[in-house]
């Protein structure tokens, strides 16, 4: 089995390579920097992609998992984001994802899959994160749309939605008391993957275009009713 990560170098991406590679799979990561079974090429660059494709030597792939994001610090809310976070965070979010299914998807072979990363801010929304919030709520309808178009070829396209994960692209959000959370703390990287995993295996063959939260329960409880802490 071979699969091709985005965002390999850290977080989700890098445990997902990790994960993948335990259960017996060939794996490519892209991300930013080389390194061990990684490839440079930023996600925003067409041409870096089509050339780490290339590298494929037009052998099949049974899965892609577009994991590659960014949540910058200084987002906030419509009045006061800056245009250019703004245009970096759909650049690298939605058209990032957008160019990794142009450069990877022809080359998944029937019966293989997509998993890309949303958020539960598409579900629930983030307040004064309208840049991450729009993008992750653009990929979840960008999903939806390959689901549809993909399964013709016999290929399935997934989203997970996770909550707050530790991992250093969260590491700036303050105000958090994880012992708000309906778990009482953030998710683990490997939590996520476990997802992630099932969604590429083929025992998950009738699973297509589902958006699956993994957000410990945030997003089914009442925002009218404030989580108190864990005792």
């Amino acid at each position: 089995m071979r699969a091709v990560v985005t965002g390999a170098g850290s977080g989700i991406g890098q445990a997902t390579v990790s994960r993948l590679k335990s259960d017996g799979w060939e794996v490519l990561g892209v991300d930013l920097q080389a390194g061990d079974g990684v490839l440079a090429a930023d996600v925003t660059n067409e041409q870096a992609l089509m050339r780490v494709a290339e590298t494929l030597n037009e052998e099949p792939i049974d899965a892609l998992v577009c994991a590659a994001g960014i949540w910058l610090s200084d987002d906030d809310r419509y009045s006061k984001v800056d245009l250019d976070v703004w245009n970096k965070t759909l650049a690298v979010n939605v058209t990032g994802t957008m160019l990794s299914m142009r450069a990877f998807a022809p080359h998944i072979r029937g019966g293989g899959a997509v998993v890309t990363v949303g958020s539960m801010a598409a579900i629930a929304g983030i307040p004064r994160r309208d840049a991450y919030t729009a993008s992750k709520g653009a990929i979840v309808a960008l999903t939806r749309a390959w689901a549809a178009d993909l399964i013709r070829r016999g290929v399935r396209v997934n989203c997970i939605a996770p909550g707050q994960v530790a991992t250093p692209m969260t590491q700036h959000v303050t105000g958090l008391d994880a012992a708000t959370l309906p778990l009482g703390r953030e998710a683990r990287p490997e939590e996520i993957v476990e997802v992630i995993v099932s969604l590429v295996n083929p025992a998950s063959g009738y699973l297509n275009g589902a958006i699956i939260p993994i957000d410990g329960g945030l997003t089914a409880a009442s925002a009218l009713v404030p989580l108190s802490p864990r005792s």
